[in-house]
């Protein structure tokens, strides 16, 4: 080997490394894609992968060349649900064969049960189902309120508690309540109950220049741990001893050199000392503080030199100054007084009026109190002016192009917000006080179509009656019109514009009702098990339910909009 051959070993040995075999293009993956795709890869170079909608790779995004094979080949994985859940007492309102993570399943309960928190769908997460509802018999009562350790309640506790019923719990000395003071029965079933938690400290603190009287593992809330000062040192102001608070230890004692000398006095902002300050002050030493006119002095007047340390000193809060460039631009001028410039103090009140010409919505905003030198200026808007509502407009979901205050006759120009559509012309006239908002929607709203309405016998329910478009996922209460039935419920169900309409139809129709199967020990057999709706003179197959017995033959019929239900007993 030649010596320049033998020096690059030497010196380069990363160089030698780096001539290793070289990889060909990186190996395909189902439903995933090479970010920066190249023909060949050096070795020890790595091709990076990413992974389409609806899946997630494996730990390790890259896969690595190395002696001319590939190593370290992620996976790309499904996050998506292939069925929804079943909930018991429910039906699935939007059956799809697969649901992508991020989807949601809605449901609709059985007659005579009702959602918990009317939560009333699950999402597909990462190939799970979480958030699932829960459909609970309508008013059904509650057995007694939960226990919670350490916790009571404030009102007596039954057995038997109404659909309805509110506990209030509550914890005792020093400790602290973690949840929802108050916990309702709903339909059968108590709220989670809050917890009462300790709040004791573990050691007590460390006093500079002090020493613990009695030591302690642990000191409940409430408990004081009592020191005493090295010699030399005294107590300031004689407080000997800390209190644990929560968990937190408060009022922390001070020692202090016993009388030394203090520093100047401190310097309050505004203000100054009746006496001479002296760059040092003797132990005991007294200095009165003053604050300007129109200023108020808060906190004590007369500050001491305590064993080397000042008290805390008083502050000088600052008066208001009405400013006639800030009454201008909100249309007002003082009521009683003339002056372009007034001062008041702190908390006193201010009158204001209206220039001529101008007017505000009630007499009782004109009149204002001076706030640490800010005042909150009232305004005044020309006669027949419309002032825009911010809460009408965050509920339009829309936001105005200028000012929020639009003479009469004039227009103002409303935006949708980001994302959003207009479905009304967004530019308004003011006409004497009055302008109407424009309404935007998520593109995925739908509009509820009257034809629709008709062809399926239907009218909106009173709770949503006013409401003509409902947004994606969002629910939709249907009644019958007058001298119809219902045969698919009466909830509809907007979905990225369309909606589910029931159906209503003149047909005497008979329901399955799940409280009249529970109370006969009943199910559907296997031939009606898909069946909630049969029509009149119709047959029903019934069978009795696990640990029960047929007492009176197991057909029902439908006879005008009522069943006869057979009988089960338990065995």
């Amino acid at each position: 080997m030649s010596a320049y051959k033998f020096c690059i070993l030497l010196l380069c040995p990363s160089f030698c490394f780096a001539q290793g075999k070289s990889c060909d293009q990186p190996p395909d993956i189902e439903n995933a894609l090479v970010t920066v795709w190249k023909q060949q890869y050096k070795h020890g170079e790595s091709a990076k992968y990413t992974c389409q909608a609806g899946y997630t790779i494996s730990e390790d995004d890259q896969a690595k060349c190395d002696e001319g094979k590939w190593r370290n080949v992620p996976k790309c994985t499904s996050t998506s649900c292939e069925s929804a859940p079943e909930i018991p007492n429910a039906v699935l309102m939007n059956k799809k064969n697969n649901y992508n993570s991020g989807d949601r399943a809605f449901f609709r309960c059985n007659t005579g049960y009702v959602f918990n928190m009317d939560q009333n769908s699950a999402i597909c997460k990462n190939s799970q189902w979480k958030e699932l509802p829960e459909c609970r018999r309508e008013g059904q009562s509650c057995g007694p309120p939960p226990v919670v350790q350490f916790g009571d309640t404030l009102q007596t506790r039954e057995r038997t508690n109404k659909h309805g019923t509110v506990m209030t719990y509550k914890c005792p000395e020093y400790y602290i309540l973690e949840g929802n003071r108050e916990v309702v029965c709903r339909n059968g079933k108590w709220d989670d109950p809050p917890i009462c938690i300790a709040t004791s400290c573990e050691s007590a603190p460390e006093i500079p220049n002090a020493v613990l009287m009695i030591k302690k593992n642990n000191y409940n809330s409430g408990d004081r741990a009592f020191f005493r000062c090295n010699t030399g040192y005294v107590f300031n102001m004689g407080q000997n001893s800390a209190i644990c608070k929560n968990s937190q230890w408060k009022e922390l004692p001070e020692c202090r050199r016993e009388g030394q000398s203090c520093g100047p006095p401190p310097v309050v902002q505004f203000g100054d000392t009746l006496q001479t300050r002296e760059r040092t002050n003797k132990h005991g030493t007294v200095m009165t503080y003053k604050c300007p006119e129109y200023y108020i002095l808060e906190g004590n007047r007369e500050v001491v030199c305590r064993n080397g340390k000042w008290d805390d000193p008083p502050i000088c809060i600052e008066p208001c100054t009405t400013s006639e460039r800030d009454m201008k631009a909100n249309n007002i001028q003082m009521k009683w007084i003339r002056d372009k410039k007034y001062y008041s103090r702190h908390n006193e009140w201010i009158g204001f009026s209206c220039l001529y010409g101008y007017e505000i919505s009630d007499e009782k905003l004109l009149r204002i109190q001076c706030n640490r030198s800010v005042l909150p200026y009232p305004k005044c808007t020309k006669i027949g002016s419309c002032l825009l509502s911010l809460i009408a407009m965050d509920e339009k979901n829309i936001v105005v192009n200028g000012s929020t205050e639009i003479e009469d006759g004039k227009t103002a120009n409303f935006l949708c917000k980001e994302g959003l559509i207009p479905i009304d012309t967004m530019t308004q006239v003011c006409n004497n006080k009055k302008i109407n908002y424009p309404t935007c929607r998520s593109a995925d709203s739908c509009q509820i179509s009257q034809e629709q309405l008709d062809e399926n016998g239907l009218e909106l329910d009173s709770k949503d009656k006013a409401s003509v478009y409902f947004e994606d996922r969002e629910f939709i209460q249907f009644k019958c019109k007058t001298g119809l039935t219902i045969i698919t419920g009466t909830v509809g169900l907007c979905a990225k514009t369309h909606i589910t309409y029931p159906k209503c139809t003149n047909v005497e129709i008979c329901r399955i009702s799940q409280y009249q199967l529970d109370e006969n020990g009943l199910e559907l057999d296997s031939k009606d098990k898909a069946s909630v709706f049969f029509e009149h003179g119709d047959l029903i197959q019934f069978k009795c339910k696990t640990g029960f017995a047929i007492t009176t033959g197991t057909m029902g019929l439908c006879a005008k909009t009522q069943i006869t239900y057979p009988r089960c007993t338990k065995i």
